[in-house]
């Protein structure tokens, strides 16, 4: 069934030719900054996706407001909040990232063309959209693999702005995780953690559900025992081999406590 889309327009003159009507790799469906009648070099700078194009010195039009197509440049999951990227291809978010609309349709792959719901009038930060907004942190990395992809949801000692070196394992170590890798940087960007609520985490051994966690070397999480300093609680269980897995858990990190009695331990 056809679906009938309504976003505001406005038309702008193209400084270079944007014309090529091919659905996902030509200039159609893309972000484009009217300053410079071309693509978008990020989603700080966009004011809208193309629509109609056109050749350099042609009216094109772009919509800045309402239900429109757009172009993927990563998969994009059904309501993932999306910026826009170099060349104007749509994104998923990430902290601190303009948030410029939401995939408002089923799964996008990338390279494909889907349809979202977009505001470049006012796209508010990343952060402003997270549920309290409070449980996050940024800080400035000082580690060349927080970049990576793998190192989402380690254990991070905020103090040091790195991975927390021992974890928050033992009495000794207690309190040297204080945070959760939520987003990735290069050494000397800003990256952030989440200290707080429902989170995932990277697995270090067997999760067991409903049992107290703790952090340990690698910055993996893993089963809490007798004398832990724990985070949190696993709300679903990580079977092995699952080293470096992800598994969902509730935590409060600003409130550490001590594994003391079989309340808080794991047999």
């Amino acid at each position: 069934m056809a679906t009938q889309m309504d976003f505001m327009r406005i038309s702008i003159t193209a400084k270079v030719n944007l014309q090529d009507k091919t659905s996902g790799t030509g200039s159609v469906y893309k972000g484009i900054a009217l300053a410079a009648g071309d693509f978008c070099a990020a989603g700080s700078d966009c004011d809208g996706i193309l629509q109609y194009g056109g050749a350099s010195g042609d009216n094109i039009t772009i919509g800045y407001f309402g239900h429109m197509k757009f172009t993927a440049g990563q998969a994009i999951t059904p309501g993932t909040r999306v910026t826009m990227n170099a060349s104007g291809y749509c994104n998923p978010a990430s902290h601190t990232d303009l948030v410029v609309g939401r995939n408002a349709e089923l799964a996008v792959g990338s390279g494909a063309v889907g349809r979202g719901l977009f505001n470049f009038i006012t796209p508010p930060p990343f952060e402003a959209q997270s549920a309290g907004n409070a449980d996050f942190l940024n800080f400035t990395t000082v580690n060349s693999n927080m970049d990576e992809d793998a190192a989402l949801y380690k254990a991070i000692d905020f103090t040091t702005a790195d991975f927390a070196p021992k974890g928050s394992g033992g009495i000794a170590t207690a309190g040297t995780a204080n945070g959760i890798l939520y987003a990735t940087a290069a050494s000397g960007q800003i990256a952030a953690i989440r200290y707080q609520g429902e989170v995932l985490l990277r697995a270090g051994d067997v999760i067991t559900a409903g049992r107290n966690i703790t952090a340990t070397t690698s910055a993996w999480f893993i089963d809490a025992d007798s004398g832990d300093a724990f985070v949190g609680v696993a709300l679903e269980a990580s079977g092995a081999p699952n080293s470096g897995g992800t598994f969902k858990a509730f935590v409060d990190m600003s409130t550490i406590q001590i594994a003391v009695d079989c309340n808080y331990m794991n047999y």
